[in-house]
């Protein structure tokens, strides 16, 4: 079993809740722009987005210069169940 804490750790937080709605808004999605959207800097939004990565909730397609961000499956799963948390907030 998979120690938990490293990933409970990510979702005290807002900004990871907040990328993860983000990314779910949008098909065609890279790191810059998800930054933007949730007000964060590109590092501290990469440093999140690889976390993600890790825990397989978002996967990374390059395209030419351009590297893309999608959620998988496991990170919809996630994005719509805190998007029913926060809206009930």
């Amino acid at each position: 079993m998979k120690n938990n804490s490293s990933i409970n750790e990510l979702f005290l937080h807002m900004k990871p809740v907040q990328i993860l709605l983000a990314l779910q808004s949008n098909q065609e999605n890279y790191a810059s722009t998800v930054a933007k959207i949730v007000d964060c800097t590109y590092s501290h939004t990469m440093k999140i987005l690889e976390a993600f990565h890790k825990e397989d909730m978002v996967s990374f397609e390059k395209k030419g210069r351009v590297k893309f961000v999608r959620l998988t499956d496991k990170g919809k799963n996630f994005a719509r169940n805190f998007d029913k948390i926060v809206n009930k907030m």
